[in-house]
């Protein structure tokens, strides 16, 4: 095992935890806690822009204002998840979101294989892709069935959606990482880079999981 998986491992190990009992707090402790990681995701996107002088360029400034309207509606999404759910929903959420993660770095690893798109991401490949979204499902069902005392709706369409948005998520910060020159997106967590290199897929997912919930018509 690699010096960098156990240190990612490790990582993991510590902040699902904490993840976990925010999520059994009190609405406004999770609010809180979310103002500051906002504050800092923001700080780190203008950081990242800044490290090549983006907004000189009529795509850099593109970039960031994409970026900061990309980044204001997600972390809204996330803010409207976490303080019109329940418990057991946001764990079911969170759950899909950290199971797509793990399982497309996991298989994408061990087995390799084409490359899902190698200019954007050249580590990330098709086996990673479709791991990750059985993981999801997988984690999703087993989840239906222990917690069967809470019903929210949920469906295959569903869970597909926010696996793929999890990708989606992932993908488009590593498009502009890449942009913008920069490896990752700060230092802050160990093996993981910064604050949005772990929260890439989330708040693609918060994103496509709220707008869902707000469609008069479930898939």
């Amino acid at each position: 095992m690699s010096r960098n998986l156990i240190t990612r491992t490790l990582a993991l190990l510590v902040m699902i935890p904490i993840v976990v009992a925010i999520i059994f707090l009190p609405i406004w402790v999770r609010s809180v806690v979310l103002a500051l990681i906002s504050a800092l995701s923001f700080y780190e996107f203008f950081q990242m822009a800044r490290y090549r002088v983006v907004y000189e360029s009529a795509g850099g400034k593109r970039l960031v204002g994409f970026g900061s309207l990309y980044l204001l509606g997600s972390l809204s999404a996330l803010a409207y998840l976490i303080t019109h759910s329940s418990t057991t929903q946001l764990l079911w959420f969170f759950s899909i979101v950290w199971a797509t993660d793990i399982a497309a770095y996991l298989v994408g690893r061990s087995l390799g294989g084409v490359k899902l798109a190698p200019k954007i991401s050249p580590n990330k490949t098709w086996s990673g892709f479709l791991g990750g979204i059985l993981g999801g499902v997988l984690v999703s069902e087993i989840f239906q069935i222990t917690q069967a005392h809470e019903t929210f709706h949920i469906s295959l369409p569903l869970i597909l959606l926010i696996c793929v948005s999890v990708h989606g998520g992932d993908l488009l910060e590593s498009w502009a990482k890449r942009y913008c020159g920069v490896k990752d997106s700060g230092h802050i967590i160990p093996g993981h880079g910064g604050i949005l290199d772990r929260m890439d897929g989330l708040l693609a997912a918060a994103l496509v999981y709220t707008a869902l919930l707000m469609l008069p018509v479930w898939f």
